[in-house]
C-alpha cells in the first residue's frame, strides 16, 4: 500500500532525488523544503514525514504537523488522513476527535486506504465514542489495506482470524500474520516466534526459527526508535 505520509516513502522519494541517507541529509531537506515552499503537494507531504521521525535528523512534530496541514489543504488524501490522526489523538493540535473521524470516513468513501486502515484501528479497539467497537466492521475495512500490503493491517487481519474456530480461518489468519512478517512488522514476527515456540497455527515446534523471528524483531523495534 502505498502512503505519501510513511517513512518509507519519504526514504524513496528523497533517494530518488539522488540524496544517499544520512550522509546527505541536510542537503536532501533543505531541497525538500525548497520543493515544498515552491507548492510541491508531494514534496509538502515528505517534509511532514521527514520532521515527525527525525528522518534526516531534524525531529520537530510542530513543523510536521504544520507541513501536513498544508498538504492536506493542497489536496493530498494520505495527508488528510494523517491530518485526522492528529485531530483524534489531539497530538500537536487540539483534540477533535469527531471532526477527525468524520474526515476519515469521508475519506473511507473516497476509497483512501491509510484511511481504512486508521479507521479499522479505531473500531478494533472502540478508540473514541465516535468509533465504538466493532471487530467484524474493522476486519471488513482493513481487509483492503492488507491486500495491498499495509504490514499492521495484514497482521490485526490475521491476529483476529487466528482466534477463528475453522480450522481454514485460522489458517488463513496465520497468512495474513506471516506476510506483516515479510513486510517487516516486528509484531508480525512476535507472532511467528510464538507460532514456532508452541507448534501451532500449521507450524512447527522449532525454537531455532523461534529465536531467530524473536531476534528480528528486536532489531527491528530498536530500528524504529
Amino acid at each position: 500500500m502505498k502512503n505519501a505520509m510513511s517513512r518509507e516513502h519519504a526514504a524513496s522519494y528523497l533517494r530518488a532525488q539522488g540524496f544517499s541517507l544520512p550522509e546527505q541529509s541536510a542537503d536532501a531537506q533543505a531541497m525538500c523544503l525548497r520543493s515544498a515552499e515552491e507548492g510541491n503537494v508531494v514534496a509538502q507531504c515528505v517534509l511532514s514525514v521527514v520532521f515527525s521521525v527525525g528522518l534526516t535528523g531534524q525531529k520537530d512534530e510542530k513543523m510536521a504537523f504544520e507541513w501536513c496541514e498544508v498538504a492536506a489543504n493542497g489536496g493530498s488524501q494520505d495527508a488528510k488522513s494523517a491530518l485526522a490522526a492528529h485531530l483524534i489523538s489531539g497530538r500537536q493540535v487540539e483534540s477533535e476527535p469527531q471532526r477527525g473521524v468524520a474526515m476519515l470516513r469521508d475519506l473511507v468513501q473516497e476509497g483512501n486506504l491509510p484511511a481504512m486502515a486508521l479507521l479499522g484501528m479505531l473500531m478494533m479497539s472502540g478508540h473514541t465514542e465516535s468509533v465504538p467497537k466493532n471487530e467484524s466492521d474493522a476486519i471488513e475495512l482493513l481487509l483492503a489495506p492488507a491486500q495491498a500490503g499495509d504490514p499492521l493491517s495484514q497482521c490485526l487481519v490475521g491476529a483476529r482470524l487466528i482466534l477463528d474456530d475453522d480450522p481454514a480461518v485460522n489458517l488463513a489468519g496465520a497468512k495474513w500474520i506471516a506476510s506483516s512478517a515479510e513486510g517487516g512488522l516486528a509484531s508480525g514476527h512476535r507472532y511467528l516466534a510464538t507460532f514456532y515456540r508452541r507448534g501451532s497455527h500449521g507450524y512447527p515446534v522449532d525454537p531455532e526459527k523461534a529465536a531467530v523471528h524473536e531476534a528480528i524483531a528486536q532489531r527491528l523495534e530498536e530500528t524504529a526508535l
